[in-house]
């Protein structure tokens, strides 16, 4: 689909749909949901510099059986899970603003993948 926020729950519902039907338990769905949003909310954002370009999301088990979302786009390379993890112990009125959606994104899945193959940015989000 497009890369716009206008697809966003579409994209989500499908990805919550696919778990649901492969009996991923109500915790983790909500965890996928919050994951997804982050991701394609930093996609629709920053991928793409002037037009919107697309994203694709897909839904498997991997070698093991471990269920697992692929989020796929062409835009700017750029390695979210490179960024430095956010300082969460000062005051919050002295904390450096952004980073905190990776952070959770690492701290609410069992595994999160970044590569960079051809022209495309693919994140993996394991369960």
């Amino acid at each position: 689909m497009p890369a716009k926020i206008e697809n966003m729950g579409n994209l989500i519902e499908t990805v919550i749909d696919c778990a649901r039907k492969n009996n991923i338990d109500e915790k983790n769905i909500l965890r996928i949901e919050l994951a997804i949003e982050e991701v394609l909310t930093n996609v629709i954002k920053y991928a793409y510099e002037s037009e919107p370009g697309d994203v694709h999301v897909t839904c498997f088990f991997d070698k093991g059986n471990h269920f697992t979302i692929e989020i796929e786009d062409q835009g700017i390379p750029f390695d979210a899970l490179s960024i430095d993890e956010p300082d969460i112990s000062g005051d919050i009125s002295e904390r450096k603003i952004g980073g905190l959606g990776i952070f959770l994104l690492k701290q609410t899945m069992s595994d999160v993948t970044y590569e960079r193959k051809k022209e495309s940015n693919i994140l993996r989000l394991t369960v």
